[in-house]
């Protein structure tokens, strides 16, 4: 038995570390960036799940804009991610959907840096995850940041990446550069003949994302020397797709006694494109889905069927399935206790005000003892006496049954005792998925703001 004990603890031990060795590797992924000219505020990042689904098969959407030309079904493959729609095509396509600005001269901070980005305001109000962005932030590691909250993790989630690397626009001379453009009703960004800061001597890439005013999203890669799977991660996040996540503040009391505001980033949901079918010529087509939160009327967020379960929310007026960026103050309303009903007059547009008995100081209550039964006392009695008794024979079963386990640790009981023991509620906590980055990993991306 004793030998039994020091094997448990000994794999409880290896687990324990194993679990702590891969909590530190995943943290090790997020890349801060520093970011000038921008007030930056830390957050420490948290991922909770990742909602995204893959599911061959699923045809265009009708009316589409930015819908792929009429090609032959094994040079075109399609994706469903529960919020965008894929549509990646296979062949030669770069030339048919690249934008040319050749008369667009590099930005000059962009364009002789690493690991920097810099904010632009856009030309029109863009749909991402249902949310409405203004402005977003251009990085040279082939990426845009798209959420308001600026901070050095840019990374982490809220991206948009054709090609998240760790590219350096210093190494390539005067031609490796980031430009940027509004042409028509589109937002053009372009790494131009950039370089892998750790891979200087495979080659340059090229390649764009290009912005709808509809909320589409294409990636056209017109030069990839290497294979997406040959692109080091070592010092850099690699990525293809995009993520989306919200915000949730604390308040706590620093160590000088100072209250302040906590920010926490919680992922919820995250596009991560087939890279094996990613070469030059590829281009990958995402067309979103309809959201909750683009409903802005009760009426056509109760009756919507777009595989969400969209709730209207009267209190602050919104619609939602609860997981967005305005989550804490749907939490914050108590509108995650909706039941969604479908019938808008019912749902309340107001916090439920508490309700006070004040009954109790204006009636009085007289007892006439004559009129009871003489027994009622005796029976409350015998009720109090037999849950005591019933109370103390439950007690004492369980400390017997423990006892006996205990004594006698080869019995079903003593098995099952050491099976449930503490020691092994530790290491089924030291596989629980999910993992926390407190900020003091990675190198810091410099931000210049001109939005």
């Amino acid at each position: 038995m004793a030998k039994r004990r020091i094997m448990d603890a000994k794999c409880t031990v290896i687990i324990f570390v194993f679990s702590c060795l891969i909590g530190t590797l995943r943290a090790n992924k997020d890349i801060s960036y520093s970011i000038d000219s921008v007030s930056l505020k830390d957050a420490s990042v948290i991922s909770l799940e990742e909602r995204h689904r893959r599911q061959s098969g699923d045809a265009p959407a009708q009316g589409d804009t930015t819908t792929a030309p009429n090609l032959l079904d094994y040079n075109i493959m399609h994706d469903d991610h529960t919020y965008y729609r894929s549509t990646m095509l296979l062949r030669e396509m770069a030339d048919s959907y690249w934008v040319e600005l050749l008369d667009q001269v590099g930005h000059t901070t962009l364009s002789d840096s690493h690991r920097t980005a810099v904010t632009a305001k856009l030309p029109f109000q863009f749909p991402f995850y249902g949310h409405t962005v203004t402005n977003i932030t251009i990085a040279t590691g082939g990426f845009i940041y798209m959420s308001p909250f600026i901070h050095k993790f840019l990374t982490a989630t809220q991206y948009i990446a054709p090609l998240m690397a760790n590219f350096d626009t210093k190494t390539g001379g005067k031609n490796s550069t980031v430009v940027f453009k509004h042409v028509d009703q589109k937002f053009v960004v372009e790494w131009r003949d950039v370089h892998l800061q750790d891979q200087n001597d495979t080659g340059t890439f090229r390649f764009q994302v290009i912005l709808h005013y509809n909320g589409s999203i294409i990636f056209v890669y017109k030069k990839m020397p290497i294979r997406p799977s040959q692109i080091s991660d070592r010092n850099h996040k690699v990525a293809f797709g995009l993520s989306d996540a919200f915000y949730y503040d604390t308040e706590y009391v620093d160590d000088d006694g100072q209250s302040k505001k906590r920010r926490t980033i919680y992922e919820y949901h995250r596009v991560v494109l087939n890279t094996t079918e990613i070469q030059e010529g590829t281009v990958v087509i995402l067309h979103p889905k309809p959201t909750c939160n683009s409903f802005n009327d009760c009426e056509s967020c109760v009756t919507a069927s777009i595989g969400f379960t969209c709730k209207w929310c009267g209190i602050i007026q919104r619609c939602s399935d609860s997981v967005d960026w305005h989550r804490q103050e749907w939490l914050k309303a108590g509108c995650v206790h909706l039941s969604g009903s479908a019938n808008c007059s019912m749902i309340p547009t107001k916090h439920p005000e508490k309700q006070t008995d004040t009954t109790s100081d204006t009636l009085h209550f007289v007892d006439d003892h004559s009129n009871m039964p003489n027994d009622g006392v005796g029976t409350k009695v015998a009720v109090i006496v037999i849950v005591i008794v019933l109370v103390v024979i439950l007690v004492g079963s369980i400390a017997g049954w423990i006892y006996y386990a205990y004594t006698h640790p080869t019995s079903a009981s003593g098995m099952w005792l050491m099976e449930h023991r503490p020691s092994q509620m530790k290491a089924k906590m030291a596989n629980m998925k999910f993992w926390k980055s407190n900020g003091a990993a990675g190198d810091k991306y410099a931000v210049e703001s001109s939005a």
